[in-house]
């Protein structure tokens, strides 16, 4: 992994990462109360969210290479390969992540989990 850092330097460390990842952070975790809650239209209210989570970050990444091709002299060149490589790696990591504490919380009795509040 090391390599893809020196090799691509900013690799995954610029705005359009930045919003892409808040946003599917924020549908994941509103898609876990969801599902916690047992509220199936915001579970897939929030699949939707994740979606347009990824198709902001990708639609970000494009405007910043057209406006860096534009007003310089640079060439940025985007992989299809590294944007589908980077789509699997985020929901894979986010829905594992996600999964384990909705199944954990949806196996318990949840007036014995607010009692000890």
């Amino acid at each position: 992994m090391s390599d893809v850092h020196n090799t691509y330097p900013g690799h995954g460390n610029s705005p359009a990462a930045w919003v892409a990842v808040t946003i599917m952070l924020v549908a994941f975790t509103a898609g876990t109360l969801a599902f916690w809650f047992d509220l199936p239209v915001f579970v897939w209210a929030s699949a939707g969210l994740l979606v347009l989570g990824v198709i902001t970050g990708v639609l970000l990444t494009m405007l910043a290479q057209l406006v860096v091709t534009r007003t310089t002299n640079l060439t940025i060149e985007i992989e299809p390969r590294w944007v589908l490589i980077a789509l699997a790696v985020g929901l894979l990591g986010g829905s594992i992540g996600a999964l384990y504490p909705a199944l954990r919380a949806a196996r318990q009795d949840g007036v014995e989990a607010l009692s000890y509040e």
